[in-house]
């Protein structure tokens, strides 16, 4: 039976710092990207910690707008090129109907002196590919507690020595503080902080 071999989805991108437009490439929604990108001539990545390339939005000064990122470190590797793979998960953004248009920068940077310079910027069209196959979008960050520590956050408390129990068991787990001032309690849980009366059983 007659194969044939369909390889990654790779784009060639040459730094070109000194554009002043962007080019563009086309890719399929939800499919990873590999982008194998080559130095401009007469840059110099000696003490460099990473080549990092960004999807944003739209060309925009706000920093939120960042979509998804990939990164790449230096090392002892300072002529590249330097390859730098996106997930299907990072590319699978909002296309419309059809298509839409992202911004992609590729940057190199310097921790030692807080340095960035950008090596290449591309106008990308991602497209939608009508597969019946959907790719999840990047889980939002979520934040976890123990069993041990919900049980002492949401039991009933009656008076201050079992409140100060409690706490000791949520501190023996990390991140809790309590304080009194007269009759009141505060409890201080991963930076949420609840006021309360005390009771005093038989009041």
């Amino acid at each position: 039976m007659p194969t044939t071999t369909i390889a990654p989805l790779t784009q060639a991108i040459t730094g070109d710092r000194s554009r002043a437009d962007a080019p563009s490439f086309s890719h399929w929604q939800a499919t990873p990207l590999r982008l194998v990108v080559s130095l401009p001539t007469g840059i110099d990545l000696t003490g460099a910690d990473s080549v990092v390339a960004e999807l944003h939005q739209r060309v925009t000064a706000d920093p939120d707008d960042l979509l998804a990122s990939s990164s790449v470190a230096v090392s002892g590797d300072v002529d590249g090129p330097f390859t730098i793979d996106f997930t299907a998960a990072q590319m699978n953004q909002e296309v419309g109907k059809t298509a839409a248009s992202y911004w992609l920068v590729v940057a190199v940077s310097w921790p030692s002196d807080d340095r960035l310079e950008i090596l290449a910027v591309r106008k990308v069209e991602l497209r939608r590919h009508n597969a019946s196959l959907t790719t999840p979008a990047p889980p939002e960050p979520a934040l976890y507690i123990t069993a041990t520590q919900a049980a002492a956050l949401y039991a009933t408390i009656t008076d201050l020595e079992s409140l100060e129990a409690r706490v000791e068991t949520l501190e023996e787990g990390g991140g809790a503080t309590l304080t009194q001032n007269g009759g009141y309690a505060t409890l201080t849980i991963g930076g949420v902080t609840v006021n309360f009366p005390t009771v005093t059983p038989g009041a």
